[in-house]
């Protein structure tokens, strides 16, 4: 009952995400930018499904990727607990396919 009260009551919006890839291994992750390659995702959370949701396909450069989600939304609250990468078919590790849920 509480997790329906909380949806009848919590507006989901457009979420600010990016992907955040680390290209060169030197890169520290600090205020310096420089060796990262950082992707906008949109993402509606008014319109998404329960469960599993498509963020897209990448062709990743590297095996040193994160996903930033931030509290900033139009709606009322951020929800995200996980994401799941797929090799895409014929892709081999260059091309993943990511979704939130």
């Amino acid at each position: 009952m509480s997790v329906r009260y909380v949806r009848a009551t919590r507006k989901l919006g457009e979420y600010e995400m990016t992907l955040v890839e680390r290209l060169d291994a030197s890169a520290n992750g600090g205020d310096d930018q420089a060796g990262y390659k950082h992707t906008p995702i949109e993402f509606d959370g008014s319109i998404a499904a329960e469960g599993w949701n498509h963020l897209g396909d990448f062709d990743l450069q590297s095996p040193h990727v994160a996903l930033v989600v931030t509290d900033q939304t139009d709606g009322e609250v951020v929800v995200a607990d996980a994401i799941r990468w797929r090799p895409l078919a014929g892709q081999g590790v260059a091309g993943r396919q990511a979704q939130g849920g």
